[in-house]
């Protein structure tokens, strides 16, 4: 075998950070080590706010200079016993990939998982990526298959740090004053609010105050990440040194009581209070719990928090059987994952088919069958009477008399927007609180974003609708025009061995008429198990036109085109070539 090497997707990276956890989980690296490392910057060929994501690892270069300066042969051969601790291949290599391990008191950096390549397996970030981003195999034969993309290979050659290092360029600083900025929800979209307040302002306070404890994590990992070894710090956004550094005010514990628009004031429970001249309400939401009997008993949770993770996981350890309400994503996801610890688990989805908004029908049986393929028992369109037991969850009964058995119960059902405090301070609220493409709501000089924002009618509560509203309520908070568009907010599912992507209308609309193209046949839930290689696994796709545009699509099994899809969305010259992609033989009209 000739030159070893990884290959990088940055089209198909989502920035969930799961290679970089289970990097970090299977080299048992210390608190602040990474081997790898995803780094995140805004699109720099638009104004759209869409995200850039890159995973970084050691490059393994041609001429690397860290192991020309390793004076003991060590950095070489990753000799443990030879090494010093001098430093010098850490200040040598300018990729910042050697590490200096203070338990074992020498250098270390990524060798592409050897031990287990030894054994015949994947490095780990490999096996871990949910969209098949990261490829590990000879460079030649990685070329020849893939093609050389402008930031997505690497190995084996030295190459311009800045192709994986490149940030967005520092906003033009609109003015530097001394304004107070009070951000109100320390979610992903108050940091990116925070983040986008100091791009522009470099003089002024910003305070971003949470309810809880924790700095801020990565909420779409508390059910992507693997359940044994969960750890909430490996999920962080930023440590707390980033907040120092930003000179971001970050107060822990500060639940908010009252909104004062009028002399622009906040009150939280511990009895502060806290002036404002701009006040950004990114407060978020709660899980939404439907009114079933029984919801209150013990060993009946919610998922929303790193705490709501920590719970299950002990609960784990003295269960066998566990029921799940709600078959969306979040659902899905955490039942896959007490599958794998060995529980029983149930699925019960009160609509007549799992993830309803934006799946059709035949996907969604069929997603349902790979499930069950799975080891998962899916019950639909159930209508549930009550959570039976004594002080605990021990049954879920429905309407028709059939019981599950529980050891515990979680419940998926949605989230609510926490919007109490922005109605008793007279601010227009539908389902959450209604704002412009600015994010300005109904008050002057408040904005909205994230899981609590409402922009015509819509509040998809996605994770990167989150960020794109922060990143937009700050920049215009302080002085910036930017508007913020709306985009269909996309589906992305991995459990039982199966990925999903689903984006858009899946043809329910009865007002619209569609042009409907899909893979001719449903393959067998084997052939789409994600330990394929992109273009290597097979894929059912559906793909939705209206009026000759695409309006939505549902891809399972290889994601290869997710990335083109997305982009069809938003340009309709680009359907013909995502059409092209298909055998036209293939194609059909209802």
């Amino acid at each position: 075998m000739g030159r070893l090497g990884f290959y990088i997707d940055c089209q198909r990276c989502i920035g969930c950070k799961a290679c970089q956890a289970a990097c970090k989980d299977h080299n048992n690296l210390e608190r602040g080590i990474f081997f790898r490392k995803v780094f995140t910057w805004k699109a720099p060929e638009d104004d759209s706010l869409n995200f850039c994501h890159y995973s970084v690892a050691c490059n393994h270069c041609e001429e690397p200079e860290c192991v020309a300066v390793c004076p003991t042969g060590a950095m070489e051969k990753m000799d443990g016993g030879s090494c010093i601790a001098c430093g010098s291949c850490i200040w040598a290599c300018p990729y910042g990939a050697p590490t200096f391990s203070k338990s074992g008191g020498v250098s270390q950096k990524c060798d592409s998982c050897a031990a287990l390549r030894a054994k015949g397996k994947n490095p780990v970030c490999v096996d871990a990526c949910i969209n098949h981003c990261i490829q590990f195999g000879d460079i030649d034969e990685l070329e020849q298959q893939y093609g050389k993309m402008e930031m997505g290979f690497f190995a084996g050659r030295a190459f311009d740090r800045t192709l994986f290092l490149k940030k967005e360029e520092p906003a033009a600083r609109v003015k530097d004053s001394d304004e107070t900025f009070l951000i109100l929800g320390a979610g992903i979209a108050g940091v990116q609010a925070a983040a986008a307040i100091r791009e522009r302002n470099g003089r002024c306070r910003i305070i971003l105050t949470e309810a809880g404890e924790s700095l801020t994590y990565s909420r779409p990992m508390l059910t992507k990440a693997p359940l044994k070894g969960f750890m909430p710090e490996r999920h962080l956004i930023h440590d707390a040194c980033w907040y120092r550094q930003q000179r971001i005010e970050w107060k822990p514990g500060y639940q908010v009581t009252a909104l004062n628009t009028e002399n622009k004031t906040v009150v939280f429970e511990n009895g502060r209070e806290l002036h404002y001249d701009k006040c950004i309400y990114a407060l978020g939401a709660e899980c939404f719990v439907p009114p079933i009997p029984g919801c209150d008993k013990e060993r009946v949770v919610t998922i929303r928090q790193t705490t709501d993770i920590e719970k299950i996981r002990r609960m784990v350890l003295t269960s066998k059987k566990a029921v799940i309400i709600g078959g969306g994503v979040i659902g899905v996801e955490i039942a896959w994952e007490l599958r794998k610890a060995g529980m029983e688990v149930t699925i019960i989805e009160m609509a007549g088919m799992l993830m309803e908004r934006l799946l059709d029908e035949s996907n969604a049986r069929y997603l349902e069958t790979s499930l069950r393929s799975a080891g998962l028992s899916i019950v639909t369109a159930a209508r549930i009477t009550g959570i039976e037991g004594g002080r605990c969850a021990e049954n879920v009964v429905l309407a028709d008399g059939r019981s599950y058995p529980a050891d515990f119960v979680i419940i998926s059902a949605g989230i609510r927007a926490n919007v109490q405090p922005a109605q008793m301070a007279g601010i227009k609220t539908g389902r959450s609180i209604i704002v412009n493409e600015y994010m300005e709501t109904s008050a002057l000089d408040v904005y909205a974003c994230g899981d609590c924002a409402e922009y015509h009618g819509d509040n998809s509560g996605t994770w990167t609708e989150s960020q794109s509203q922060g990143a937009a309520a700050g920049a215009n908070a302080a002085g910036d025009t930017l508007a913020w568009k709306l985009q269909p907010a996309p589906l992305i599912l991995h459990a039982g061995g199966i990925s999903l992507f689903a984006i858009g209308d899946a043809g329910k609309n009865p007002k619209q008429s569609y042009e409907i193209y899909k893979t001719e046949t449903q393959p067998d839930p084997a052939e789409l198990f994600i330990n394929k290689r992109p273009g290597g696994g097979k894929c059912y796709e559906t793909y939705y036109i209206s009026n000759h545009k695409l309006v939505g699509a549902i891809l399972m099994g290889d994601l290869t085109n997710m990335r083109l899809v997305k982009e069809c969305i938003n340009n309709d010259s680009l359907v013909p070539r995502l059409l092209e992609t298909l055998n036209p033989e293939k194609a059909q009209e209802d």
